[in-house]
């Protein structure tokens, strides 16, 4: 066997002839990746390696391949999957995932952004920080658009429409905002929603864009229009509400609270009042967050029991405890198509499970602090997590390997994909 291959690379659609290159037989096939990486595109597209029609795996060798010498390769280029993560150096930043590159690192906040998201329509970024004030960056060149001041606290939370016309903000000043991004008067409140007593935690549209939800520390949640009308206030928990999330179908909501129980409450239509159809028990104690699979079937909750636990959205029966943690359970999310749901915890595990029953399925093993966030990528082939330990990871969801680590240089608190439509 040569111990110097002479490969011969193609695009596998036209047939192209793109390069030929010389690359030892125990070379990986991360190799020809590089080199196609090194002189065609790097910043818009990724690569994979094709051989008699069989994807060849980055960490295999060209011979354990089965590659040989004078080989013809095929060649696929797709669209990146890009990411967004938040940093506690007070800047978000957008990376390529298939390379690990920084594209574009957002700053102008002068204290830390802890959330971060695109808008629907791939345009947008929206960040969220404790100088009090959210910022809005155009997503092809990074630059900031509008800063979003009016808050008298720190800004914890900022979400677009469905519509990427409106964003609306969550804030410790016990307010939330909504703001108009289609109008040049985007920067200027145009909604204030008042009633709150204490900090507001989280605040979202419904999926028609008709509602939005906000959850505060005074242990209600309370749902708006979106010209900023109180619509219901929801009573019941007995601590702070750390999240209301709509169902994908809008017709629910639920409700994650200090008190340690979630709340399946029916969205009220016309006239109707949205009332709690079951409340689910079974953590011992505070829940971060909880929120639909995106067939509407199911809910997650997440605890500081170290637990996470999946719940039928039809009777509210818990499904499945997912495992015991070693430490504070602090993000959880379901895969696009509703089959996996990924954990992660405060020890730096993050865990997969199967969504139909609640079995494991494996371990994400690499961060060693907390980690804070954990998504999906819209085609469900990756997985990102953002961790105390300055990195955020990107893993290959069918496997479990790390692909990518994402240095920072300081903690990492949030990691988002781009919505299909940009990716």
């Amino acid at each position: 066997m040569a111990s110097v291959f002479l490969l011969h690379l193609r695009w596998a659609l036209s047939g192209e002839e793109i390069c030929d290159l010389r690359l030892e037989a125990h070379s990986p096939i991360a190799g020809v990746l590089a080199a196609l990486e090194a002189c065609k595109e790097p910043e818009t597209c990724q690569f994979s390696v094709l051989l008699d029609g069989l994807l060849l795996s980055e960490g295999r060798s060209l011979a354990e391949s089965g590659v040989f010498d004078g080989v013809t390769l095929d060649v696929v280029r797709s669209s990146p999957c890009i990411a967004l993560t938040t940093c506690a150096d007070c800047t978000a930043k957008v990376w390529n995932t298939a390379n690990g590159r920084c594209l574009l690192s957002l700053t102008g906040h002068n204290h830390l952004v802890g959330w971060a998201s695109f808008s629907p329509d791939g345009r947008w970024i929206v960040t969220a920080s404790a100088d009090c004030t959210a910022r809005v960056w155009d997503l092809s060149d990074g630059t900031c658009r509008w800063a979003l001041t009016g808050h008298g606290s720190g800004v914890c939370c900022a979400n677009f429409s469905p519509d990427s016309s409106k964003i609306v903000t969550a804030s410790h000043d016990a307010t939330a905002r909504i703001w108009m991004v289609d109008s040049l008067d985007c920067g200027l409140t145009s909604y204030r929603l008042e009633g709150h007593r204490a900090d507001v935690c989280h605040a979202m549209f419904s999926p028609d864009g008709l509602l939005v939800s906000t959850a505060s520390e005074d242990a209600t949640a309370r749902l708006w229009t979106n010209s900023g009308i109180l619509r219901s206030a929801l009573e019941g928990h007995s601590g702070g509400v750390e999240s209301a999330v709509f169902s994908p179908d809008g017709q629910y909501l639920v409700t994650a609270s200090l008190d340690s129980t979630a709340k399946v409450w029916r969205v009220a239509k016309g006239s109707e009042q949205t009332v709690c159809v079951f409340t689910l028990r079974g953590h011992g104690e505070s829940l971060g967050t909880s929120f639909f699979s995106n067939d509407s079937q199911k809910v997650i909750s997440v605890s500081d029991d170290g637990s996470g636990k999946l719940w039928s959205a039809e009777d509210g029966l818990c499904l499945a405890t997912l495992g015991k943690l070693r430490d504070i359970c602090s993000a959880a999310a379901f895969s696009p198509d509703s089959q996996l749901v990924a954990t992660a915890s405060h020890d730096g595990a993050v865990h997969l499970w199967r969504a139909h029953c609640g079995s494991w399925s494996q371990e994400l093993a690499g961060h060693s602090e907390a980690v804070f966030s954990v998504a999906f990528s819209p085609d469900c082939q990756f997985i990102g997590t953002a961790s105390d330990d300055s990195t955020a990871r990107i893993w290959c969801a069918q496997t479990g390997r790390c692909l990518r680590v994402l240095a920072h240089p300081g903690g990492v608190y949030s990691v988002k994909f781009v919505p299909s439509q940009r990716a």
